[in-house]
This record gives C-alpha cells, sequence and structure tokens, in this order.
C-alpha cells in the first residue's frame, strides 16, 4: 500500500527493490491500481527515488485530493515528482498519473517564463518570489499556474529550511544558501570564512561549475544582481583565472561605478591565501630554537578556550616575549585532542609523554606551534556563533595535558554561561550525514524501527519534562503508533555511522522552542534555556545511544571527522567547557 489517503477508493499498490553503490540507496518500482470495476491490475508509473524513499500520498496543490509525490532528491538539491490522478482517456485504462510539469508555462507572462526557467535551474525561492508577485498583479491565475505554483513552493520549503540549519562546515552553509539563492549572506560566510583563515580558493574549487550554472542561470533573470555578479566572478576566477573573471564580469555588464569596481576587486582578493599579520612587537623577536627532532605536518586540534584577565609569564614556555597590543586579550586553550602524524589523540596525551618529549620546547618545536597558522575562536551565543582569529604565543605541558596561550582581538566579550571552542581551520573536518530524511520517511523504509524509536524518543521528553506535541487525532490519554508518527513525522533526522558496525545511527536535533511550544506540560523550572539545542542518538535498532534532553548545560557542538580511519567524536559543550566522546566498542557507550 502507498502510505497517505488516497483520491479515491481504489486499491493503490507500490512494487518496489533497491540498488547500493557505496552510500547511495537507489529505490525503483512500479505504482499499479486495482481496478474494481474491470477486476484487473492497471500498471501505471514507473519511479526511481536516489532518496531511497517510497512514493507517497501528498496534497501539494490546492486540489480536493491528494497527488503522488516521488522523492528524487540527491544531497542538497531537492527533487521532486508529483503526479495528479486524471481520468484516462486509453481504452482498457480507467485512470492514469499526470505530473505536473515546469515545461510548459501556466500563464502566457513573461515573467512567469523567467519563473519556470528558474525552478528548472535549481532556484526555487527566486522562482516562487517571482511567482507570487506576479500573481498579485494577475486577474486570472489557470489551475495549471497554481500546481505549478504549488511545485515550486514544494521545494522553496525543503532549500528554505536547509538555510535555517545549523551546519557545521562552512562549505556546506554556504551551498544551503546559494541553493537557496541568497547571494549576499552567502558572500557574508564566504567573507568571514576567509578572516578566520581558510582557503576560500580550495573551499570553492569542490562546487565552482556548478554554482556557476547557478549563478549564470539567475542573471539571465536578474542581470543587474551585484551579488550574484560578484559569485560569477568568483566561480569563473577558481576555474580558470582572475584575468577571466574580469572578462566575465564585463561580458556581464558590471556597471562601471565606483562602488561595483571596488567590490569587484575586494571579491577576487578573497582567493589570496590568508594571512595572519605579525604585530609590529614581534618584529625583533628572537628566532625560535631548532627543533630537537623531526617536526611532523601542522597538527589539526580542538579547543576549549577560557579567556585570562591576568598573566604570570613564568608559568608558560615561549620563545618570544608575551606582550599585547592594547587591542588584544589573552585566551588560555586547554587541548582537548590533536592530530599526530597519522595518529588523533585525545588529552591526556598519554602517546606523548616519550622520554624525548619531557622537555616543554621540544614539545613546543615537534609540534610546529611557531608555524601555526591562526586558530579560529568560536563563541557561542544566543543569536550566532562569533568568530575571532587568535596566534599562539606560548604553551604549558604537564602531566599529558596541553595548554594553549593565545592572542586575539578583546571583541566579542565573553558573558556569563557563554563558551568557546578553538578549532584549526579547514582542516578538522565536520562529519556530513550519509543522508538527512524525515521520520516519516524513515517509517516507509523502516516501520518497526521507526516505531521503537519515536517510542524512546518519547520516554526520553518525558524524563526531560517534556512531550510530544499532540496531533487533532491523537487523544490525551493515549495515542497509537500512526498517531506519534503523525505528531513527529515531518522532524529531520540525519543518519551516521558512529559506532563502527557498518550501521547508520540516527541523529536527531531539537531546539528548546520546538518541545517547549509543543509541549504537553508547563515548564518546569528545570525547562532549558532557549538558545539551547539537544540531541537524542539512536542505534539502527533504536535503542538511545546518546541524550542530553535532561541535561540543561550540555549539547553537542559538532560531530567530527577525525579521518585516518578512526570513529567520529561528538565534540560537547558543557556549561562554559568542552569535552571530546568517541563510542567505546568495549564500553558500548560514548565516553
Amino acid at each position: 500500500m502507498i502510505e497517505g489517503k488516497s483520491p479515491d477508493a481504489s486499491l493503490w499498490l507500490h512494487l518496489s527493490g533497491e540498488w547500493q553503490r557505496g552510500n547511495l540507496e537507489v529505490v525503483y518500482g512500479q505504482v499499479v491500481r486495482y481496478d474494481t470495476l474491470r477486476d484487473r491490475l492497471q500498471p501505471l508509473l514507473s519511479w526511481t527515488s536516489s532518496a531511497g524513499q517510497l512514493p507517497r500520498w501528498q496534497q501539494v496543490t490546492g486540489s480536493t485530493t491528494a497527488e503522488l509525490v516521488v522523492d528524487q532528491t540527491v544531497g542538497l538539491e531537492p527533487q521532486f515528482q508529483v503526479y495528479q490522478v486524471r481520468a484516462s482517456h486509453t481504452p482498457g485504462k480507467s485512470a492514469q498519473l499526470e505530473a505536473i510539469a515546469l515545461s510548459q508555462a501556466g500563464l502566457e507572462q513573461p515573467a512567469y517564463t523567467q519563473a519556470l526557467f528558474l525552478a528548472r535551474s535549481g532556484l526555487w525561492s527566486p522562482a516562487l518570489n517571482l511567482l507570487q508577485s506576479l500573481k498579485q498583479t494577475q486577474a486570472q491565475w489557470s489551475t495549471t499556474a497554481q500546481a505549478q505554483m504549488d511545485l515550486i513552493a514544494l521545494h522553496a520549503r525543503v532549500t528554505q529550511a536547509q538555510t535555517s540549519r545549523d551546519w557545521a562546515s562552512p562549505t556546506q552553509q554556504i551551498t544551503a544558501l546559494l541553493i537557496d539563492g541568497r547571494w549576499a549572506k552567502a558572500l557574508d560566510l564566504l567573507r568571514s570564512a576567509h578572516g578566520n583563515g581558510y582557503d576560500v580558493k580550495s573551499l570553492l574549487s569542490a562546487n565552482g561549475k556548478s554554482w556557476r550554472q547557478r549563478v549564470e542561470a539567475f542573471l539571465q533573470v536578474h542581470p543587474h544582481q551585484l551579488e550574484a555578479q560578484q559569485w560569477g566572478a568568483l566561480t569563473v576566477a577558481v576555474q580558470r583565472d582572475r584575468s577571466a573573471a574580469t572578462a566575465w564580469l564585463k561580458q556581464h555588464h558590471l556597471a562601471a561605478d565606483g562602488r561595483s569596481l571596488r567590490a569587484r576587486q575586494q571579491i577576487l582578493n578573497l582567493l589570496d591565501p590568508p594571512s595572519s599579520p605579525t604585530p609590529s612587537h614581534l618584529t625583533a623577536a628572537p628566532a625560535a630554537p631548532a627543533p630537537v627532532s623531526t617536526p611532523f605536518t601542522i597538527p589539526r586540534l580542538i579547543g576549549s578556550v577560557t579567556p585570562l584577565s591576568t598573566l604570570r609569564p613564568d608559568d608558560w614556555f615561549s620563545p618570544m616575549p608575551l606582550n599585547l597590543s592594547a587591542q588584544q586579550t589573552w585566551y588560555q586553550i586547554q587541548v582537548l585532542g590533536i592530530q599526530e602524524g597519522q595518529q588523533w589523540q585525545r588529552s591526556p596525551f598519554a602517546g606523548m609523554t616519550s622520554s624525548n618529549l619531557k622537555d616543554t620546547e621540544a614539545l613546543w618545536n615537534r609540534l610546529g606551534l611557531a608555524s601555526m597558522p591562526p586558530l579560529q575562536i568560536r563563541v557561542e551565543s544566543d543569536a550566532s556563533p562569533q568568530l575571532i582569529s587568535s596566534s599562539i604565543r606560548a604553551m604549558q605541558w604537564q602531566a599529558g595535558e596541553l595548554q594553549l596561550l593565545a592572542a586575539a582581538d578583546s571583541r566579542p566579550q565573553f558573558y556569563p554561561r557563554q563558551s568557546a571552542i578553538a578549532i584549526t581551520p579547514d582542516t578538522l573536518g565536520w562529519l556530513a550525514p550519509l543522508d538527512v530524511l524525515t521520520l516519516a520517511s524513515l517509517s516507509q523504509q523502516q516501520p518497526q524501527q521507526t516505531a521503537t524509536l519515536i517510542k524512546a524518543l518519547e520516554r526520553e521528553l518525558q524524563q526531560a519534562g517534556q512531550a510530544l506535541p499532540k496531533s487533532a487525532s491523537a487523544s490525551s490519554e493515549a495515542s497509537t503508533p500512526a498517531d506519534r508518527l503523525s505528531q513527529v513525522g515531518d522532524w529531520l533526522v540525519d543518519r551516521m555511522e558512529l559506532t563502527g558496525d557498518t550501521q547508520a545511527e540516527i541523529v536527531i536535533t531539537l531546539t528548546t522552542e520546538v518541545f517547549n511550544a509543543s509541549s504537553n506540560t508547563s515548564p518546569t523550572s528545570n525547562t532549558s534555556p532557549a538558545s539551547l539545542t539537544h540531541t537524542v542518538i539512536f542505534s539502527s535498532t533504536g535503542s538511545v545511544l546518546y541524550s542530553d534532553l535532561a541535561m540543561a548545560d550540555q549539547a553537542i557542538v559538532a560531530i567530527a571527522d577525525l579521518q585516518n580511519g578512526t570513529l567520529p567524536a561528538l565534540v560537547i559543550r558543557t556549561g562554559q567547557t568542552y569535552k571530546i566522546q568517541q563510542w567505546s566498542q568495549q564500553q558500548q557507550r560514548f565516553e
């Protein structure tokens, strides 16, 4: 049976199979309708889903009957095929499935044709904005036009939701913004990444071609949009060179006013390698001593950050004077994890305490701290994280604990309950999910697993003084598995491989606003702050592996890919400090 309420009393079935290549799971099959009048099966549609989803009935348009939706999404690019049930004019068939197509305009207007072109180019939100403006000026709006607009709106809801997610890497955030056509915001994020030590050319190179195609499609409709022109110039420069980017800008009629010319030059300057200017008080500093052992490549590290109001220089080793400019302050970084060569180690660093490393100066040189690029300090806040760049000046090494002293601009300020983390820019990879889907979609693939998962989630919420949101069909006393699914079916989940058992774990992230607003109980004194997010991780069988729902001061900041065959790590904020946890096969828990 096909999930959802069918448009008629007929029996609608799907026949499906699947094949897998690497991490890509493709589901395929046929939609079959049992014709009760003729007592026969009628095959209507062959379908495939690269998102691994089964077809479902969903009310997409304003019609009184549901449409059949096939999810063909790939990565962050949504793609839905929507079919309406129509009477068939073919002998022997009483019904047919007709796709809502974007090839023919449902309204004879140039702006409408432009909107369909944007939609076909994957720019769903700009297309929807154009159609919404056009509809307000039209006396007539055909049913075809409305169906096309509703199809575009279905895609736009996905791309808009992706821009509000807290992506762990700048590349993912920028990609989500560009897919949604938010050129200016994506440009601001790119500038911020460059200012915090990211190599913009490397960051753009993997997606430059697809981004350029999207930009050029948008400029065909909005040729004078400055930020889109700037993105076009950047992608051309990455694919070819700066002279080609300049020629491309001229070809696209960049306005020759002073502001545009300055903006063009500034944008291309983002392709320069990030640099950290040396403070004037360091120009006469003595050279660092020659290393006593062979240095390895610049390490990757994660650290917990605390601002220092006072400094005792004698407590630190440094090959340079410990001076600050008037605009700077000291930050102490407790290193939680560090990569030495091909190995990743966590504090305390027992593997780095051999006899040749007992000397602190030798360790300074072996870690290559004198030549390490600026560390990025991320300060958590109720609004958006604040990022500052810092340079390492000194270190402490005691009983396997590594502390670094970094100098950075004194802003942003730290306030009570705020915390900060330090990472090496563009070297620590955040783990991307194998796929992102809703609980309703997961239920189509694994109904028993999803039912177990939702019951476990309900128990976790109850223990935290929360509850699932009510649905119209669920009673106040009890609910069936179908009722529970209707309550949370649209919640997004990430599937990630975190425990090394080749079975993807289920990661659900919830914000306090969601279940405070939907809770069946009044907020208690234990209710966590509105800005706090909570994470629950389930095994493939629905068992809870991690939950911070009842922990007001704990949250997962990111899930890091430590590479080199090492299991991913949870980067966890507890109060104003951080810790790293990995799955222990022996203990069967994160520790």
